[in-house]
């Protein structure tokens, strides 16, 4: 009799099976977390450097560039609030990645639970600020049609 080939789990210390597919899964996609990760933290940097030029730049030659200080400053608050957008899903991100890591190092039930719970993470705060941004262009567009209905009946 030919015997079975043995299942692809390996057993942890608490008795636990961990799918050996799911964990190769996991370190496959471990690269291109912390690459995106990564980028997500260079963006960051890029866009609070341009932040200060633009700070520097308004308060510098606000005259010879054609913006005010004020104008400068309001850029300024813009790029720093949107380089926030950017820092924690990068944040997340990195910690989606040490979960994977912490999992392939010693597979066990928590660690899959920890790394499964750090993506679900992610895209919850991607998921609120997609609805968030739907609800704002939204309101945008609304906001520009009674913005031109209401310059179209000043000109009349």
């Amino acid at each position: 009799m030919t015997q079975m080939p043995s299942p692809p789990y390996q057993t942890v210390e608490n008795g636990s099976e961990v799918n050996q597919n799911i964990l190769q899964g996991f370190k496959a996609t471990k690269p291109w977390v912390r690459l995106f990760s990564v980028l997500g933290f260079i963006s960051v940097g890029f866009m609070i450097l341009a932040a200060f030029f633009i700070l520097a730049a308004s308060m510098i030659g606000s005259e010879s560039l054609g913006m005010g200080a004020f104008q400068g400053i309001f850029m300024f608050i813009i790029y720093v609030f949107s380089s926030l957008l950017y820092f924690f899903p990068s944040l997340l991100l990195w910690k989606y990645g040490t979960a994977i890591e912490n999992l392939t190092n010693m597979a066990s039930i928590e660690n899959l639970e920890k790394a499964v719970d750090s993506q679900r993470a992610f895209w919850k705060l991607i998921g609120i600020f997609a609805i968030i941004w739907i609800v704002l262009a939204i309101l945008g567009l609304i906001s520009a049609l009674i913005l031109g209905v209401f310059a179209a009946a000043a000109l009349v």
